[in-house]
């Protein structure tokens, strides 16, 4: 977009390149002849700003180049008063930037909120706010009894906005992503320290589900399929330790006279009843294991199947 355009057309027409005026040549008749008739069709399009926002997946985006078309606008309203003002061209500032996003706050309170703004107030029967005790200092917020708290005055009386618009959508993603998805009370938190969005639980927690990373976060692992049981488990009509499965614990410090040794455990489970036999092995030797299988097998009267 031209902002300065050439240095003639700022002058008196008399000053301008005489090749653009004089031109005395006459066109001939045979250039007519091979004109041809077109038909054109110009639409105009007419993009509303819930259009512009729906276009915006991110509130620091929309908030930049909100800020960048309100400073062109200022610009060419200037321009006309002061035709040789200079292109701004230093980068955007933090007061622009907030300009733009109360200016998106107005426009979706007028939207949705529209009988509690204006001088000429209509408020007709109960609506979504009655609660909150609206006050109209610019833009809409809360009421409340925090006046004389200690708090920041955005704290003590935050903007109210509706839960079905896409700007809430962007101001919730973009606490979401201020507290590093944290979860759904950690958003609520940061979320109500400048913003009081109707309906903000069901809000957070819809939104929350639609994020991929919280999704990832909050996923359940999964459930191994497992396998049969072996025969031994099912068998019935056995005594007990038939079926004996085997496992060492430890090491275990054990006092013998005035020296500590260690031990492991030894533990001896049936298989088809559950019951538990421990013992206390001095090493992890197969000489140590046998000798307990064998006291098993003596106290047992029946011949055991092991399995380690």
């Amino acid at each position: 977009m031209w902002f300065k355009g050439p240095d003639f057309l700022s002058k008196e027409p008399a000053g301008w390149p005489k090749k653009f005026i004089d031109c005395d040549e006459e066109v001939p008749l045979e250039v007519f002849d091979r004109c041809k008739t077109v038909n054109t069709i110009s639409a105009v399009a007419d993009c509303t700003p819930t259009e512009c926002l729906n276009y915006f997946s991110s509130l620091c985006r929309l908030k930049i180049a909100t800020a960048w078309f309100t400073r062109f606008r200022v610009f060419m309203k200037n321009r006309m008063c002061n035709p040789h003002q200079k292109t701004p061209r230093n980068p955007l500032t933090v007061i622009e930037l907030r300009e733009a996003e109360i200016s998106w706050v107005k426009y979706i309170q007028r939207q949705h909120f529209a009988q509690w703004i204006g001088d000429k107030r209509r408020i007709v029967g109960k609506t979504s706010i009655d609660k909150l005790n609206p006050l109209l200092v610019g833009i809409l917020r809360v009421g409340g009894r925090l006046e004389k708290a200690s708090l920041g005055f955005e704290t003590k009386h935050p903007i109210i906005l509706p839960k079905l618009s896409h700007f809430t959508h962007l101001i919730v993603r973009d606490s979401q992503v201020k507290c590093g998805h944290s979860g759904l009370n950690h958003t609520l938190v940061v979320l109500c320290q400048r913003y009081w969005v109707i309906g903000a639980t069901a809000t957070v927690r819809r939104i929350i589900n639609q994020c991929n990373k919280c999704r990832l976060k909050t996923a359940k692992p999964g459930k191994q399929l497992m396998t049969e049981l072996p025969d031994s488990r099912l068998q019935l009509g056995f005594p007990p330790f038939a079926h004996v499965g085997v496992g060492y614990f430890g090491p275990l410090m054990v006092r013998q006279s005035r020296s500590e040794l260690k031990r492991n455990g030894c533990l001896f489970t049936c298989m088809t009843t559950r019951a538990v036999r421990l013992e206390v092995a001095r090493d992890l030797s197969i000489a140590a294991l046998t000798q307990f299988a064998v006291l098993l097998l003596v106290e047992a009267w029946c011949q055991s199947r092991i399995k380690g």
